[in-house]
């Protein structure tokens, strides 16, 4: 028989453990298709379900298009953005994918 006993550390009370808010985030690279070369990378969110869930099989919402390129600024995606190589002319093609989360921080006792 196995027991476990949950306790709280000296110091933490049951109210100072909060849930942290997760955000899920898609991350896709554009490469030229003639050349190869990497163009730029599409930041986006993975779209959840109405109870909050995320699923694999369920769309992304692209927000944002960063160039390699330093001196290019960030762009909002929108559905009329081109990809071009500035090397050969090519069409750049969505390539890579990543998807990560990242958490909201808990706040600390100070600000409840």
């Amino acid at each position: 028989m196995v027991l476990l006993q949950a306790t709280v550390e000296p110091g933490y009370s049951q109210l100072s453990v909060r849930r942290q808010r997760r955000h899920d985030w898609v991350r896709r690279d554009v490469r030229c298709l003639m050349c190869g070369r990497l163009l730029g990378r599409l930041l986006g969110t993975a779209l959840s379900q109405e109870n909050g869930d995320h699923s694999a099989g369920l769309p992304v919402a692209f927000l944002a298009y960063r160039a390699v390129d330093p001196l290019d600024p960030i762009v909002p995606f929108t559905p009329h953005l081109r990809f071009r190589c500035h090397r050969c002319g090519g069409a750049g093609a969505l390539d890579d994918i990543d998807v990560f989360s990242t958490y909201d921080h808990a706040p600390d006792d100070s600000q409840v």
